[in-house]
């Protein structure tokens, strides 16, 4: 085998190398473009949710200030079954119930 003939059979080997590897740089162009095509997608519907949870936050939080604190402490009150519960609010008063009619509403009446 001559030198000639060894050059001219690794040139034809790089160039199927050559062929190989611009075959396996496409499929990788292909696969990086199609995940960074889902990432997109993925991160816009993050995106809506994060929008989404933000306003139903914002409507929770609203309907909850409309509430004033004294309905939801009479609420509260009148939801315990049986006599003699204390309530610890949440300023560090608290509320003692001696009977189903008799409470000390710390917030005032509801309105």
């Amino acid at each position: 085998m001559s030198v000639d003939q060894t050059i001219s059979e690794l040139s034809g080997t790089l160039a199927q190398l050559s062929t190989l590897v611009a075959h396996i740089n496409g499929q990788i162009n292909g696969i990086t473009s199609r995940i960074n095509l889902t990432l997109d997608n993925f991160d816009q519907a993050v995106a809506n949710i994060a929008k989404d949870a933000g306003s139903v936050t914002y409507q929770v939080g609203d309907s909850v200030s409309q509430v004033s604190y004294s309905c939801l402490l009479f609420s509260l009150v009148h939801s315990l079954d049986g006599y003699n519960h204390s309530i610890a609010l949440p300023s560090g008063l608290s509320i003692y119930v001696r009977s189903e009619h008799e409470y000390v509403n710390m917030y005032g009446r509801c309105t």
